[in-house]
C-alpha cells in the first residue's frame, strides 16, 4: 500500500489502474493511427494502380512485337514445314532399310510422333504398323502404348465413341503406372473433345464431368516430368478449380520445355485461359500469341490458339480485322490439313462472323479509296488546272516583262534623244539669241548713222552747203558698203540658224545642177539667199528684191533660172519650205 490523498491505496488498485492507463494508452495510439491509415490506404492504391499501368503498358508494346514475330513465322511456315518433311522422309529411309522389327517398331513410333498433330491420316496409319509390330514381337508395354495413342489420335479426329470403346475393349497392364496414366489421360481429352463437340446443356456437363473423374485417377499414376506438370495443372483447374496452383503448374512446364514444342504451346494456351478467366486479357493475348507461336514452329495442325487469337482480335475492333481474317483462314487451313471434325466446326462458327467482318471492312476502306482516289484525281485536276493557268500567267508576266524591258529601252534610248534634242534646242536657242542681237545690232548700227545723217544734214543746211550734200546723196559709195554688210550678215546668221541648208537644198536640184558658194568671195551666192528668205517666208519677189537690192524682174529670173533646174519643179518652192525641220 502506498499513500495517496491521506489514504492508503491497495496494491490491487495500483495495477489495476496501470493496467487502465496502458489500454487508454493503447486506444490513444490506434485512434492516431486510424486518422493516418486512410490516407496511407488512398496511397497505397494510386501506387498499385500506377504499377499496373505500367504492367499494362509494357504488355501491350510487347504483344505488339509478339505479333509481329508471329507474322513471321506464318511468312515461314511452309520452310517450316518442309523441314519437319524431311525429317520425317529420313525416318522413312530409314524404315524402309532396317531389318531389325524393334528397330522397325521404334522407327514407326517416332513417324507416328512427327504426324501426330501434322496429319490425322498418315498418324493413324503408323500407329497400327506400331500395334501390329508390338503385337508380333509381344512387347506388351508398347503395344498397349500404341492402344492409348491410337485412342487418343481418334478422339482428336472426331470419333469419339470409337476411341471410348477402343480403349475400354482390352485390360491394361495396372501395374504400368505410365500406360494407366496415359490411359485415364487419354479419356480425359477425349471426353472434353466430346464435351466441346456437343457443346449443349444436356451432354456437355456429362462429358465434362467423366473427364475430371479420369484426370482425378490419373493422378494416382503420375510421374515427374514437364508433360505431367502440365496435367498436374489441368488437375487443378478441372478437379480443384485452383487456379494459382495451376498457373504454377503451367509456368513450370514454360520454363522447362523448349518453345517449339508441343507442350510449350498447350501450357501458354492454358496460362492465356487462366488469365482469361481473371480478366486480365492483356495477359490472355501475350500467351496466346506465344501458344500460337509454338503451334507454327512445332507445324501443330491440331491447335486451338491461333483461332482463339484470331477472334479476340476480332473482337479488339478495326485495327487487327485484316490480320484476324489471316489467322483464322490459317486455322481453318490447318484444321483441313489435319482432318479435325471439332476444329472444323468450331472454326467453321467463327470464320463467317470475322470474315463478314473484314469484308465490311474491305467494303469501307474500298469505299473510302475510292472517295480518296476522286478527291485525289479532282485535286490533281485542279492543280493541272492551277499549274496552266500559273504557267499561261507566267508566261503573260515574261511577255510584259519582255515588253517593259523593250519599252525601257525605247525610253531610255527616247531620253537620250530628248537629250540631245534638248541639247540642240539649246544651241538653237543660242543661235537665236545670237540672231537676235545681230538684229539689234543691225538696227542699232542703222539708227546711229541715220543719227549721224540727220545731224550731218542740218549742220550742211545751216552752212548753206547744199550743193555738197548733194552731192553726197547721190554717192552709192554709202549704200553699196551697207548692202555687202548687210548681206554678209544676214548669210552667217541664216547659216548659224540652218547650217544643212546648202546641202539639203542642193538635194532638191538635179545632180548636175547644184549651187555651191564660192570659197572666199561670200557664205552664200544669190540664188541661195533668194532661197534662203523663200525658207524664211519672203515669197514676194518685191520684197525679196528690196532686202537683197535687185528689182524684181532680177529676182523672178533667178527664182525662174533655179526652179529649172529643180528634180520637182512643180513642188519645189513648197519643198524649199520644209527644208531644215530639224535643226
Amino acid at each position: 500500500m502506498f499513500l495517496l490523498d491521506g489514504r492508503l491505496m491497495p496494491r490491487a488498485n495500483r495495477r489495476k489502474n496501470r493496467r487502465k492507463n496502458k489500454k487508454n494508452i493503447r486506444k490513444r495510439k490506434e485512434k492516431e493511427e486510424n486518422k493516418n491509415y486512410p490516407t496511407r490506404q488512398i496511397m497505397n492504391r494510386i501506387l498499385l494502380a500506377f504499377i499496373m499501368l505500367l504492367h499494362v503498358i509494357t504488355i501491350s508494346a510487347d504483344n505488339k512485337a509478339q505479333l509481329l514475330k508471329l507474322d513471321e513465322a506464318i511468312e515461314q511456315v511452309e520452310k517450316l514445314q518442309a523441314k519437319k518433311m524431311m525429317k520425317i522422309d529420313m525416318l522413312r529411309n530409314s524404315l524402309r532399310r532396317s531389318a531389325n522389327d524393334n528397330e522397325r517398331m521404334s522407327l514407326c513410333y517416332d513417324i507416328f510422333n512427327e504426324f501426330h498433330v501434322l496429319q490425322f491420316d498418315s498418324a493413324l496409319h503408323y500407329i497400327n504398323k506400331v500395334h501390329e509390330m508390338a503385337t508380333k514381337t509381344g512387347n506388351r508395354h508398347i503395344r498397349e502404348m500404341s492402344i492409348v495413342d491410337k485412342a487418343e489420335l481418334l478422339g482428336m479426329g472426331g470419333f469419339y465413341p470409337e476411341a471410348i470403346d477402343y480403349l475400354d475393349k482390352e485390360p491394361l497392364d495396372s501395374t504400368d503406372h505410365k500406360v494407366m496414366f496415359k490411359s485415364y489421360i487419354a479419356h480425359f481429352r477425349i471426353y472434353l473433345y466430346w464435351a466441346d463437340y456437343c457443346n449443349d446443356a444436356v451432354f456437355a456437363p456429362i462429358y465434362r464431368e467423366r473427364a475430371s473423374k479420369n484426370l482425378e485417377t490419373a493422378m494416382r499414376f503420375i510421374g515427374a516430368s514437364p508433360a505431367t506438370e502440365y496435367y498436374r495443372g489441368e488437375y487443378y483447374i478441372y478437379v480443384k478449380h485452383d487456379n494459382s496452383n495451376a498457373l504454377e503448374c503451367y509456368f513450370r512446364v514454360l520454363r522447362s520445355t523448349p518453345h517449339d514444342t508441343r507442350e510449350y504451346a498447350m501450357a501458354a494456351c492454358a496460362v492465356a485461359h487462366n488469365y482469361s478467366a481473371k480478366g486480365d486479357m492483356e495477359h490472355y493475348e501475350h500467351y496466346l500469341i506465344e501458344a500460337a507461336h509454338s503451334d507454327l514452329l512445332n507445324c501443330t495442325r491440331e491447335n486451338m490458339a491461333l483461332q482463339d487469337l484470331a477472334m479476340f482480335l476480332y473482337q479488339q475492333g478495326e485495327d487487327n480485322m485484316e490480320r484476324a481474317e489471316r489467322y483464322i483462314n490459317l486455322a481453318m487451313e490447318d484444321a483441313k490439313l489435319f482432318n479435325n471434325r471439332l476444329r472444323i466446326i468450331e472454326i467453321s462458327q467463327k470464320l463467317p462472323v470475322i470474315v463478314g467482318a473484314y469484308k465490311q471492312l474491305m467494303k469501307r476502306r474500298n469505299t473510302m479509296l475510292r472517295i480518296s482516289t476522286f478527291g485525289v484525281s479532282a485535286l490533281a485536276i485542279i492543280l493541272i488546272v492551277f499549274v496552266y493557268f500559273f504557267m499561261k500567267q507566267n508566261r503573260q508576266l515574261s511577255t510584259k516583262r519582255r515588253e517593259l524591258s523593250e519599252t525601257n529601252s525605247e525610253l531610255t534610248s527616247l531620253n537620250d534623244r530628248l537629250h540631245t534634242l534638248n541639247d540642240r534646242l539649246l544651241d538653237t536657242n543660242r543661235r537665236r539669241e545670237h540672231l537676235a542681237k545681230l538684229y539689234i545690232d543691225l538696227c542699232a548700227n542703222f539708227i546711229d548713222r541715220l543719227a549721224k545723217f540727220e545731224l550731218l544734214v542740218k549742220r550742211k543746211i545751216k552752212a548753206n552747203q547744199i550743193k555738197e550734200l548733194l552731192s553726197m546723196a547721190s554717192s552709192s559709195k554709202m549704200s553699196d558698203e551697207d548692202a555687202a554688210s548687210f548681206l554678209h550678215r544676214f548669210d552667217k546668221a541664216f547659216l548659224d540658224l540652218y547650217p544643212t541648208f546648202v546641202d539639203e537644198f542642193n538635194e532638191l536640184l538635179l545632180p548636175d545642177a547644184k549651187i555651191l558658194p564660192r570659197k572666199g568671195v561670200s557664205l552664200l551666192t544669190t540664188e541661195l539667199r533668194i532661197f534662203a528668205l523663200v525658207r524664211l517666208g519672203v515669197t514676194e519677189s518685191s520684197e525679196i528684191s528690196a532686202l537683197l537690192f535687185y528689182t524684181p524682174r532680177t529676182i523672178y529670173n533667178y527664182r525662174s533660172a533655179v526652179k529649172s533646174k529643180a528634180i520637182s519643179r512643180d513642188t519645189f518652192e513648197q519643198d524649199v519650205m520644209k527644208l531644215c525641220t530639224v535643226i
